[in-house]
């Protein structure tokens, strides 16, 4: 036997009858009604069944109205989501060139400083006199102080690009599911 929702009556006549009778399909509720019914209430059973059925047709539509109603702010911040990831991937990608771009001077100068440094050492060699070596000497002293400073440079440039290149691709990641995300909200 199937019972009616909130227990408003024993059968549907019952339910009726009393003017009680709402569809209010709670769960855990369920229509019952006796098994040995007349034809009229067979066929109030079966209005019934298609009331039901288009109560819920009604409710996922309601959802649905909710849902299309909330479209375009959901797309409009998915937009403005994907916009701010691609600015944060692109200004990333700027500073990943430009600190290769300060790597790549620092290598120029510190080629140039070991050149440099493999000359004045040579002239070291030919130096005959006192004063012209202790101004060699002093100025293989600076190179090589350089040199240090510059390969220190480098190597901070080198952890810094290290650092950079994980973040850019921590947000390409984000970018791309950011995208997908956006993708799922239009269809």
């Amino acid at each position: 036997p199937r019972r009616l929702p909130g227990g408003y009556g024993r059968n549907l006549t019952d339910a009726l009858t009393a003017g009680r009778f709402f569809l209010d399909k709670r769960p855990g509720m369920a229509i019952t009604l006796p098994t040995t019914l007349a034809s009229g209430e067979r066929h109030m059973d079966s209005l019934l069944d298609q009331l039901f059925v288009l109560y819920n047709i009604d409710q996922e539509l309601i959802q649905l109205k909710k849902k299309l109603a909330d479209g375009p702010l959901l797309v409009a911040r998915m937009e403005e989501a994907v916009t701010t990831a691609r600015e944060a991937r692109k200004e990333t990608e700027l500073q990943v060139r430009e600190t290769m771009t300060s790597l790549d001077a620092c290598n120029l100068e510190l080629k140039t400083n070991e050149e440099e440094l493999a000359e004045q050492e040579e002239t070291l060699k030919g130096i005959k006199n006192s004063k012209e070596y202790r101004i060699v000497t002093d100025r293989i002293k600076n190179l090589k102080q350089g040199t240090e400073g510059l390969e220190n440079n480098a190597l901070e440039f080198m952890e810094t690009l290290d650092g950079l290149r994980t973040t850019l691709q921590t947000r390409q990641e984000e970018l791309a599911g950011l995208e997908q995300e956006r993708a799922d909200c239009l269809t």
